[in-house]
């Protein structure tokens, strides 16, 4: 985990950083403020494209009204900050992973963010722009699956055994879950080899001794 504190303390730090997609940021706001930062957060879920994406940068940040929604204006405005003086900024992009910008645009961005960050450097001002990325990605040639466990008697064992649950060689471990009903408990996973899948799956059935139904499975922001 990242030591939000230490990285915002220095404007020698400043940059575009990677964080996971989470749902509370408080830790990350908490440091800002600590470090007497600015901390503004752009909300991007409902983002669709281009123009959208910088009316939601206008609106987060307060731009003035004689912003002109292009990448030129951007870069002029996140390089002047006037209208909200500050010792320093920490700008959050939320679901940034899930903004649709095509391969040009995102490009452009991302140059114009790094652009940023260094000409705040340079004038020794903190700058930070944080880009949420997508944890439950999965790898391009991985298919998804969910391995649902009926009771079979072993009941403590076999929750102690889920709690200390490790993925063999050709699967990702996802999740794993201990439910209340009919289930024991719930397996997400993924892996590029059917087999490897089953395989993995026939394994938590035995050391349970649950009856395990495993489903292939697609993410439904993906059909």
């Amino acid at each position: 985990m990242r030591d939000w504190g230490t990285l915002f303390s220095s404007y020698l730090n400043s940059g575009v950083f990677l964080v996971p997609q989470r749902r509370s940021y408080s830790d990350i706001r908490r440091a800002a403020a600590d470090n007497s930062l600015n901390f503004v957060r752009v909300e991007l879920k409902a983002v669709g494209g281009k123009l959208e994406f910088l009316d939601a940068v206008a609106a987060a940040l307060h731009f003035p009204s004689s912003f002109g929604r292009n990448w030129d204006a951007l870069n002029d405005f996140l390089t002047d900050l006037s209208w909200r003086p500050s010792t320093g900024y920490v700008i959050l992009f939320s679901n940034f992973h899930a903004l649709s910008l095509g391969e040009p645009d995102t490009k452009i961005l991302k140059q114009i963010l790094h652009a940023a960050a260094l000409y705040w450097k340079e004038r020794v001002v903190p700058f930070y722009v944080l880009l949420s990325e997508d944890i439950s990605a999965r790898e391009d040639d991985d298919m998804l699956y969910l391995s649902l466990l009926l009771p079979g008697g072993k009941g403590k064992e076999a929750v102690d055994y889920l709690k200390k649950l490790r993925a063999p060689k050709g699967v990702r471990l996802q999740n794993v879950c201990i439910t209340f009903g009919r289930y024991d408990g719930v397996v997400l996973f993924e892996s590029a080899d059917e087999k490897t899948a089953l395989n993995f799956a026939l394994e938590i059935g035995f050391a349970t001794g649950d009856i395990v139904e495993t489903l292939s499975a697609v993410p439904a922001k993906e059909l």
